[in-house]
């Protein structure tokens, strides 16, 4: 299992933050991994909403659908992508400060399979992606 954790501040309201976060067709907008994004399901985000994702890997496009699986107005969303060969969960948790909000920013990749032998090089592409994500979102919720 590979972990990423950042925390990072927004200018913008704890709803405002969550609500931009929630949908994740705006990944393309801070994740440089991301290539290509749209909601498979009507406005607004809710439980179960879906997104596909489609994320460049090297020289490859690897497509994934994000499904909503928790979602507390104004405070947290949880999302999850599921393969054959491994899992991916995003958990963002946002709260309100004095100048913004703050944005706990969590994700885990879980491989199986004969997958589990390349952990250490995957968990560390995977980080390193989530490293360069986070740095980006930063610049967008900072203006």
């Amino acid at each position: 299992m590979a972990r990423f954790t950042a925390s990072i501040r927004s200018v913008r309201s704890a709803e405002d933050t969550l609500t931009y976060m929630a949908d994740f067709t705006n990944a393309t907008s801070w994740d440089p991994g991301v290539v290509g994004a749209r909601a498979l399901d009507a406005e607004p985000v809710h439980e179960g909403s879906r997104f596909a994702l489609d994320f460049r890997f090297g020289a490859s496009i690897v497509p994934l659908e994000y499904t909503v699986t928790a979602l507390q107005e104004g405070r947290s969303v949880t999302l999850r992508a599921v393969r054959p060969s491994f899992t991916v969960e995003d958990v963002i948790n946002v709260e309100p400060d004095k100048n913004g909000s703050r944005v706990r920013y969590q994700a885990t990749m879980t491989l199986r399979g004969p997958m589990r032998l390349l952990a250490p090089v995957l968990g560390w592409v995977f980080r390193r992606g989530a490293s360069k994500a986070a740095r980006s979102l930063a610049a967008v919720l900072a203006g």
